[in-house]
């Protein structure tokens, strides 16, 4: 009889004590919901100490989505007599889930609220947030009434709350994806079949459909001579900047998440610029905030598009580049723009940019500890290939360093070098990396003589020579007669053909 005393006391203590702790988290949730209401995102950026801790939301947002996948698991096993002993384990889990989602929603606010984002997006997943800190606490509160009650009274509850608790995480997880990398990313690579049965639109669709005008084979233009008609309908902000960025900025400056007050998705948005001013000036490539953002160096805290994310390649950086210094017109056909580079082909699926690197995977590991470097994924596909990464530790890099990474040399296709201790000895190695794609030479001794080698590098698309050795009047004409290769800092001045302008980043 002593044992059903003893839980009888327990009960009651627990009773006890059930009131305060759901007033105090109640509290909260309601003190975080008017934060929100009054003081909700709107595109500022604050005081940077807010950010650093809302920087910390993407870390504590993962223990509720665990812990929220985890408990209807253990509450299943403990229906069996193995698992009994688990029985009192998901009121616990579900308190340390209340607990992290309250204050992973708080952080939230405090990153979009200082951080400089607003959007519907925005919005919506904050309040999904609180809703879910406010399910988390009410399937906790009904766990503890059906530990005493059983099937009967609220404790009935629990389980459908639960459920719905769960469901509400997936939401709002979904949503967080969504405002980190945009709204097409689950669904980027999935098959044709599998779209067309989900009634999904063809892959590479914008939020604007526009006809693509066939180029004509070989040659730099964009536009098929054949066809003027319909180059006169078409202009080169729909066909050509309209899909670049929906492809590479959308995903932060739309309705759904502006970041910096920015909006990209209409041509009045983009015109108008953000926080830090004019996103474009007509005729002013120094004056445009996009274009220097575009042409930093990847590794830059203000390069766009940032986190990681796929860059926009050379030839849309070029059709940017043209459309701005032509005068950033919205109904300018394309037959304007004859000497922009002709789309690339398209065949269904994503380009290779070098073979599978997973194989090479640990030698590169080991190379990059030995040799004081970085080699990092350009993104999550595999076929993208390698990034060469000194900017940490610049005088760790050497014409020896280059000549070790002989063994990945296929899978290379970025390397920044700036303010490395290379010459044109290492060169000579770098000329191997046959799918180097961006190779930046910035305050570097190379010379032009040595950048000789590098001309045998055929899909070489961007080559930053700023503050190097480099005469500018020496470079071998292979390079700069070459088609769709930009470098930077260079001018038509300089070389006398058409070459990249000047980024204001080069300053």
């Amino acid at each position: 009889m002593s044992e059903p005393a003893e839980f009888s006391h327990r009960a009651t203590r627990r009773r006890h004590h059930r009131p305060l702790a759901g007033i105090f988290w109640f509290s909260a949730i309601v003190l975080l919901a008017l934060l929100a209401l009054a003081f909700p995102p709107d595109g500022q950026q604050r005081t940077t100490l807010a950010q650093f801790f809302g920087r910390f939301h993407p870390l504590v947002v993962h223990f509720p989505v665990a812990l929220l996948f985890l408990i209807p698991v253990i509450e299943v096993y403990a229906l069996f007599r193995r698992g009994h002993a688990l029985r009192g384990a998901p009121a616990f889990l579900l308190w340390i889930a209340t607990a992290t989602a309250i204050l992973g929603t708080a952080l939230g606010w405090l990153l979009a609220r200082f951080g400089g984002y607003k959007g519907d997006l925005v919005i919506t997943h904050m309040w999904s947030g609180c809703l879910l800190a406010l399910l988390c606490l009410l399937a906790l509160l009904l766990r503890r009434r059906w530990e005493v009650d059983g099937l009967y009274g609220l404790g009935l509850l629990y389980a459908p709350v639960l459920l719905l608790a769960v469901g509400t995480m997936v939401f709002t997880a979904h949503q967080g994806g969504q405002l980190i990398y945009g709204d097409n990313y689950l669904i980027e690579y999935m098959p044709p079949k599998l779209r067309s049965l989900l009634g999904l639109p063809a892959a590479g669709a914008t939020l604007k459909s526009a006809p693509q005008p066939p180029s004509t084979p070989g040659a730099p233009g964009a536009v098929n001579r054949e066809d003027s008609k319909q180059d006169t309908k078409v202009s080169f902000y729909e066909a050509r900047i309209m899909p670049a960025l929906d492809r590479t900025c959308l995903s932060c400056h739309s309705p759904k998440k502006t970041k910096g007050g920015l909006r990209l998705d209409t041509y009045a948005l983009m015109m108008k610029g953000g926080d830090s001013g004019p996103a474009v000036v007509a005729g002013n490539l120094d004056d445009s905030e996009l274009y220097r953002r575009i042409t930093l160096p990847h590794d830059d805290e203000e390069f766009m598009p940032g986190g990681n994310k796929k860059p926009l390649s050379a030839t849309e950086t070029k059709w940017i580049e043209l459309w701005i210094a032509a005068g950033a017109s919205e109904t300018a056909p394309l037959s304007e723009f004859s000497q922009a580079p002709a789309p690339p082909e398209k065949h269904g699926e994503a380009v290779a940019w070098a073979p599978d690197y997973r194989p090479k995977l640990d030698e590169a590991k080991a190379l990059a500890d030995r040799l004081g470097i970085r080699l990092v994924a350009r993104s999550q596909v595999p076929t993208d290939g390698l990034i060469v990464r000194t900017a940490s530790a610049p005088s760790h890099c050497t014409d020896d360093v280059l000549a070790a990474l002989a063994p990945l040399a296929d899978v290379i296709v970025e390397a920044e070098l700036a303010r490395t201790r290379i010459s044109d000895k290492g060169l000579a190695a770098v000329s191997s990396w046959k799918n180097l794609r961006h190779l930046d030479l910035t305050a570097t001794a190379v010379t032009a003589e040595g950048l000789r080698p590098v001309a045998e590098l055929t899909k070489l698309e961007t080559l930053n020579l700023t503050d190097s050795r480099v005469d500018a009047a020496k470079l071998p004409p292979i390079l700069t007669q070459r088609a769709g290769l930009a470098i930077y800092p260079l001018t038509q001045d300089d070389v006398g053909v058409d070459v990249a302008a000047p980024a204001a980043s080069a300053r």
